[in-house]
């Protein structure tokens, strides 16, 4: 049996011959097609039963001419490129890489939190002025941190606040508890969670259902020395709030990896904000993303010509 299958990326010959060899103990024989360029795809995607992708917007568009795509596996966690591209009925699978980030997610989180209390940035400014002054500084110790979306990740990043004798509360919608979560709330409860916070972080992904639901009520409802962190999606933030409530110090601090448009714009209002950190979108590096992801890629392959279960299947309606 032959099935063909379009990488959106340049795959090494290690890759292809993985593959291939995947494809070999099914007696399958893959005709692979592997480019970067999403124009240079396009006249292959007719044909493709198997579609890889990095979730680029300009990937997702290609789905139109895929009239026979079974499975499409992306190398990241965020789906909101393809889900517009895939109706329920179009009968394809669609599976992405949750998961293999939360590690490098969690320690950039804390590498960030971390320095922001221990007034860090404040510190190294002053080294840089050859001034030797010290600087209040905060504790997480007995700190309550709320996380808005506690999956995998928040529970990593939970994983970690512990020791520093943290009290951790999730906000997700259901209330399976973890031993290193203190208390849960459901979604339609986040007021409640959030007056609680002295960090908030959120881990929420990017959905009709989440768009902007971070704004002006939430801000208004976090104490005055709260810190505010997004991790999850740009989206999620209505941005001009943000910046209205740092500015009139209604929170003392955000930090912000992940924005409404990116790459963020040299012309954005967030860059001059003074109680904003900016991170570029890069909680998720780490030198072994390729290797997990690819390895995940794999393990669907060989699920999906056993006929059985997919791993990390993303609900089209649920746009995760």
């Amino acid at each position: 049996m032959n099935i063909n299958m379009v990488l959106g990326w340049q795959a090494s010959s290690l890759l292809l011959h993985a593959i291939k060899s995947v494809g070999e103990k099914y007696d399958v024989l893959f005709n692979i097609i592997s480019k970067s360029d999403h124009q240079e795809l396009k006249p292959h995607m007719a044909d493709a039963e198997i579609y890889g992708s990095w979730g680029r917007q300009a990937d997702a568009e290609l789905i139109e001419y895929g009239v026979n795509l079974r499975w499409i596996q992306l190398l990241t966690s965020g789906t909101e490129n393809f889900i517009k591209n895939i109706n329920e009925n179009d009968g394809i699978c669609l599976t992405n890489a949750k998961g293999i980030h939360v590690v490098s997610m969690a320690e950039h989180i804390m590498a960030l939190l971390l320095a922001v209390n221990r007034r860090i940035f404040s510190i190294y400014d002053n080294q840089k002025k050859q001034l030797w002054r010290t600087i209040p500084a905060h504790e997480l110790h007995q700190k309550t941190v709320v996380i808005w979306g506690f999956g995998s990740v928040g529970i990593e990043v939970a994983k970690r606040l512990k020791p520093f004798g943290s009290r951790v509360i999730g906000i997700k919608k259901s209330l399976t508890q973890n031993e290193y979560v203190d208390k849960l709330y459901l979604p339609d409860e986040w007021q409640a969670a959030i007056r609680e916070a002295d960090v908030l972080i959120s881990l929420l992904p990017g959905t009709p259902d989440t768009e902007c639901i971070i704004n002006k009520s939430v801000f208004e409802l976090l104490p005055s020395h709260a810190i505010f962190m997004n991790f999850g999606r740009g989206m999620v933030v209505d941005e001009t709030d943000l910046i209205d409530a740092l500015d009139k110090r209604k929170i003392r601090r955000a930090i912000l990896d992940v924005f409404n448009q990116e790459p963020l714009s040299s012309d954005s209002s967030l860059w001059k904000v003074k109680n904003l950190i900016i991170s570029p979108h890069m909680a998720s590096m780490s030198p072994n993303y390729m290797d997990r992801s690819i390895n995940l890629f794999l393990e669907n392959l060989e699920l999906y010509l056993k006929k059985e279960k997919l791993k990390n299947i993303v609900n089209i309606n649920k746009g995760y």
